[in-house]
């Protein structure tokens, strides 16, 4: 692998479970520019191979998605520090905090 800035070339076949930038986009439903935002973070490595940028779906899942703390569901995070899948869930973990308590 040689790290071309941010972004790393590999051999044919290295990776499996890869999704080009598109197809992530579109399974997440984020823009385009919004994950090579999250690359450019660092949060995520990207990959060429055969002329595309591939990212790992492994990877794209531990950044993107979440699991609710109050119902256990699985959600796509909407930004970085959405805690809850929805409103319904932050309001109960709210109401379950001893009075005076902080975050």
């Amino acid at each position: 692998m040689v790290d071309k800035g941010g972004f790393y070339e590999v051999k044919p076949s290295t990776m499996n479970n890869a999704l080009t930038i598109k197809q992530a986009a579109e399974l997440y439903e984020l823009s385009v520019s919004g994950i090579y935002n999250l690359i450019k973070a660092g949060k995520l490595v990207a990959l060429h191979q055969d002329g595309e940028t591939l990212l790992s779906q492994s990877a794209l899942e531990s950044v993107l998605v979440g699991v609710c703390p109050v119902c256990g569901e699985r959600f796509t995070k909407g930004n970085q520090r959405q805690r809850f899948c929805s409103q319904s869930c932050r309001q109960k973990a709210n109401r379950s905090k001893p009075k005076g308590a902080s975050r």
